[in-house]
């Protein structure tokens, strides 16, 4: 599945120079997230043309990552776009556009990507995406800026050998697919009761609608993987 992000930016400034600090591939360092640890490693032009090549590094949440793009369009003072032709991406396409307007300059920006893994893949995208903008509305200042992704990390090697043991393990040996489905739900909707009903009781701020969306979240994906459990080690 394709999915799209839109962003516009107003910038001060002249049409050509805000279009002439874009083009150039090293000012990416400049202006992405110190936590990123971005480094450009190679690029086939001083500054973007049709063709140029880049190549960069960077780490994500500890995991080091190498991109390499391709410049499939480029106008000048209007529009380039960089295309993925290696790195975590089924498919990256993010196209630049300029133009000028009172005051200075708008920039759009927009993204066309694809995750790879297929449903897998489709997972990740509803957890760092759709849930992250759902549960950033409902709990706002309640939530940490950025995820802390090892206690997230040790949470889930600690439920998916508790699904395993309690769930998948007796259902095969039962032989049942509807066993390992509805022991599945039970178990997620279980362990994700523990902790959001205790929220609700102790925690301001935590509403109902977050708790239903997670309860339903935790029966779901956990009777998801309980069947691809089963199915795996029958």
């Amino acid at each position: 599945m394709t999915h799209r992000l839109q962003r516009t930016t107003f910038l001060p400034g002249g049409l050509s120079d805000v279009f002439a600090f874009f083009k150039n591939p090293r000012n990416l360092e400049r202006i992405t997230p110190p936590w990123l640890g971005f480094r450009i490693t190679a690029a086939t032009d001083e500054a973007v043309r049709d063709g140029t090549r880049i190549a960069y590094r960077l780490s994500l949440h500890g995991i080091p990552l190498r991109w390499e793009s391709r410049i499939a369009e480029y106008a000048e003072d209007s529009h380039f776009a960089d295309e993925q032709m290696r790195g975590p991406y089924a498919r990256w396409y993010h196209r630049h556009t300029f133009r000028a307007v009172p005051g200075g300059v708008e920039m759009t920006d927009d993204v066309e990507y694809r995750l790879p893994f297929g449903p897998l893949g489709r997972l990740v995208h509803w957890l760092v995406v759709v849930a992250k903008g759902f549960y950033a509305r409902e709990m706002g200042d309640l939530l940490r800026p950025r995820m802390q992704w090892g206690p997230a990390l040790l949470f889930y090697a600690v439920y998916v050998a508790a699904v395993v043991t309690f769930v998948v393990l007796p259902a095969i040996e039962r032989a049942s697919l509807a066993r390992a489905i509805a022991m599945g739900a039970f178990f997620g909707f279980a362990a994700y009761a523990a902790y959001d009903l205790t929220s609700l009781a102790l925690i301001r701020g935590f509403t109902m609608r977050v708790a239903a969306v997670d309860l339903a979240w935790g029966a779901v994906v956990t009777a998801t993987a309980s069947a691809s459990g089963y199915l795996v080690g029958r």
